[in-house]
């Protein structure tokens, strides 16, 4: 059970993570979603290729999944804003299919962090494994997701209680 006041700090606490997703796709962002597809094709070479240097956000790395992710944050903040319950639960279930992109975004992203020399003595699918880095934004839209779930869970259901 959710007090009223619970349910207000929820609102803003959920439009807060709204702003901070939308903040999110400005960031450098480290992966493209077909990379390595480009790889088993040769399009891009394993250790670099044109997004795995980080330098690109997620308006440039993808071409649907940012429109998503910027929909969803406009989503959240506005659900998080209204009164309607059932559209809070509809954007609450949205939430947690992005959380599952950002969040794959993050296992699967590359990064150069591991040393050449290092990477070169071990089995490629361990310094595969060892090389992964999430860019900022991956990060901060993870963070901003988890953050709206929070505040919408908290908006659901308010009753007061009663003593």
């Amino acid at each position: 059970m959710t007090t009223p006041a619970v349910a207000r700090t929820g609102r803003w606490i959920a439009a807060v993570g709204g702003a901070l997703l939308f903040a999110s796709l400005f960031l450098t962002w480290s992966r493209s979603p077909y990379r390595n597809l480009l790889v088993v094709f040769g399009a891009v070479n394993r250790s670099g290729g044109f997004s795995a240097a980080g330098t690109k956000t997620a308006w440039q790395a993808y071409s649907v999944g940012d429109v998503c992710l910027a929909g969803l944050a406009v989503a959240v903040a506005t659900a998080a804003l209204s009164n309607r319950g059932g559209v809070r639960r509809l954007v609450l279930i949205a939430t947690g299919a992005g959380l599952i992109f950002t969040i794959d975004q993050i296992v699967d992203a590359p990064g150069p962090t591991v040393p050449r020399e290092f990477a070169r003595t071990l089995p490629a699918r361990f310094a595969d494994a060892l090389a992964w880095r999430a860019g900022g934004g991956e990060t901060l839209a993870t963070v901003a997701l988890i953050i709206a779930i929070v505040g919408l869970v908290a908006t659901l259901a308010p009753r007061p209680i009663q003593g």
